[in-house]
């Protein structure tokens, strides 16, 4: 799902109202009626004392208004307080309806006393502003967030924009704290961010029937995958087919009492269909991951023998190297006799071999990654890389410069993980739950990437759906009632939703 900027939802309204043919109103009653169902809801499940919406002076208003039309129309009283730029449509609803009351011109006048026994409707700014909140509505804000009371944002809590800034992430940000946000057509990017969680609550997205065109025709760097918006794979299915078709990985992995972190790799990696699976581990643990994945080929040549690396050139589809096998000069030596030899080999590069790879390019500016090179960190293992941030925003910032200037995917890990694409493409993954916060999670997700990857589909393809199926099969576990798990129950649920 693409995501878009200001600018563009903007231009997504109009051209909806050009082709329908339709009054800017008529959509505005439409997203209205789309927000009463949820609100009915939480009407339903709460004893409140009473309704306030409070409509700012632009759409976002003009949406709280037909809101509370819509609820007055069911006999439920409201007390709107308006903008003066409403005061009109504000008359034209109060003598209409006995259910509303009216509060005019607010920002001229004091602040009104809050029951915090009640349901508020924030249709202050939502997806119009684009500058901090000061004066009159800032101090709003303020009160009604003291008030600690049940608020339901229209659009997007009012303080918060739809395009990324630093501004939003600074800890005096002034913005509605809402229980929950019912967002039009698509979620914002904003709510994939941990310090801006506490203002957009509980989320959901409502179809108010945009123009399908307009969605399609309109490029965005920005993405959005989830449950139900899956990333278009095509899976290989040769009829004359053999394993040698379905791709071959090279996994270097484990080292003394990590032998757990390859097999967990290499297990994902078999279950996303790849072909040939050969471990490169050390000579003690070549026991351990035969016996623990006997479909696998478990090499002779080991990363104690850096000599014998010196041979694999072009041999593999894909490497995937990391998990489990330690920071030491031996490895790191491993890494670059690796990527020096096989530079337009795809290579998939986790945990241990992310914070060589820092130190390689610390100790050499100008060494490269290899041509096709995916990076899964999480945030502490992103550090070693870009170096300290103050928040996820910055991070992020980081991040995508990091990727444009070394040329690499980078899977950076977290609640929404971000598959982050060298020319400053972003998707934002929401599949998944607590279940993959365990041991081995990491591991169980370079072996899905890296399988998906050595069967040669596109790296960002690949990247993208290795991160929904990871979390999907959290979820699968989730659906069967497990309140916990270790990584290798998740594993079992990857050839169910392949």
């Amino acid at each position: 799902m693409k995501l878009f900027n200001a600018i563009q939802l903007k231009a997504w309204d109009e051209q909806t109202i050009q082709e329908e043919k339709i009054e800017f109103q008529d959509l505005i009653n439409r997203a209205a009626m789309a927000c009463i169902g949820p609100i009915a809801a939480h009407l339903n499940e709460h004893n409140f004392n009473q309704v306030l919406v409070f409509c700012g002076p632009g759409n976002n208003g003009k949406d709280g208004l037909a809101i509370a039309k819509l609820l007055a129309d069911r006999q439920t009283k409201v007390s709107v307080f308006c903008d003066s730029s409403l005061n009109a449509a504000l008359q034209a609803l109060v003598e209409s309806s006995y259910f509303v009351q009216a509060y005019y011109s607010i920002e001229q006048a004091e602040l009104p006393s809050i029951d915090r026994n009640s349901l508020l409707i924030d249709a202050l700014f939502g997806a119009g502003l684009n500058r901090p909140l000061t004066g009159y509505y800032a101090k709003l804000v303020h009160l009604i967030n003291q008030a600690k009371m049940q608020v339901i944002s229209v659009d997007l809590p009012s303080g918060l924009s739809v395009d990324l800034s630093p501004q939003l992430f600074q800890i005096d940000l002034i913005c509605i704290k809402a229980s929950q946000t019912l967002s039009f057509q698509q979620p914002k990017q904003v709510f994939f961010f941990e310090e801006l969680a506490p203002f957009v609550g509980n989320w959901m997205v409502l179809s108010i029937g945009l123009s399908l065109a307009f969605e399609q025709q309109t490029n965005s760097l920005i993405c959005y995958q989830d449950e139900a918006s899956k990333p278009e794979i095509n899976w290989n299915e040769f009829k004359f087919g053999h394993k040698g078709l379905y791709g071959h990985l090279g996994l270097f992995a484990g080292s003394k009492g990590m032998a757990g972190a390859a097999l967990l790799a290499g297990k994902a990696a078999m279950r996303t269909g790849l072909g040939l699976l050969t471990f490169h581990v050390p000579e003690s643990l070549l026991f351990i991951v035969q016996l623990g994945l006997p479909e696998a080929m478990a090499n002779t040549e080991n990363i104690e023998d850096l000599m014998s690396i010196e041979a694999i050139k072009n041999k593999y589809q894909t490497i995937a190297i990391g998990p489990g096998i330690g920071k030491n000069e031996q490895t790191l030596q491993l890494l670059e006799k690796l990527i020096t030899n096989n530079k337009n080999t795809p290579f998939v590069i986790d945990a241990d071999a992310i914070h060589l790879c820092a130190l390689l390019k610390q100790n050499n500016p100008n060494w490269q990654f290899p041509a096709i090179a995916v990076l899964t960190p999480h945030p502490k293992e992103l550090k070693s890389l870009v170096g300290n941030t103050t928040n996820s925003y910055e991070q992020l910032e980081k991040a995508k410069q990091f990727a444009k200037e070394n040329k690499v995917i980078i899977v950076l890990k977290g609640a929404y993980t971000r598959i982050i694409h060298p020319n400053g493409a972003v998707t934002y993954n929401a599949t998944g739950n607590e279940l993959l916060s365990t041991a081995g999670s990491g591991d169980v997700l370079t072996g899905i990437i890296g399988g998906i990857l050595a069967q040669g589909f596109q790296p960002f393809l690949a990247a993208q759906y290795g991160v929904w199926l990871h979390g999907k099969c959290a979820q699968s576990l989730k659906s069967k009632g497990m309140q916990s798990a270790i990584a290798s129950d998740i594993i079992t649920e990857i050839s169910n939703l392949i």
